[in-house]
Formats: C-alpha cells, structure tokens, sequence
C-alpha cells in the first residue's frame, strides 16, 4: 500500500463487521457485499456530489 492514501472502512449495517476498505471515490457503481459474518447483504453506493442550488 501506498504511504499517504487514505482508506475509508466500510462495515456492515448490522454487526459491524469490517466489510472492506476503499480509496476516495474507487465505487463507481452499485455494489451489494454480503457479510460473512452474519449473512446481511449491505447495498454500497458511490457519494454523490452536493447540488449547488444557488443561482446565479
């Protein structure tokens, strides 16, 4: 790994368990994990970037 990257963690919705770890911006898409601890699918999606609302 990379000196200086930043890793997001990311864990299931309902043990906590780590699901895995991510760069800024690496999910492009939709992607559903099932956690191997407790069998609960947890749906990822990428951040979308805030609406600027304000008109110019």
């Amino acid at each position: 790994m990379q000196v200086g990257i930043i890793m997001e963690s990311i864990y299931c919705r309902d043990c906590s368990a780590l699901l895995l770890k991510k760069e800024e911006n690496a999910l492009q898409g939709r992607v559903e994990i099932k956690c191997r601890r407790c069998g609960t699918f947890n749906d990822l999606r990428p951040d979308e970037p805030l609406e600027n609302n304000t008109k110019k």
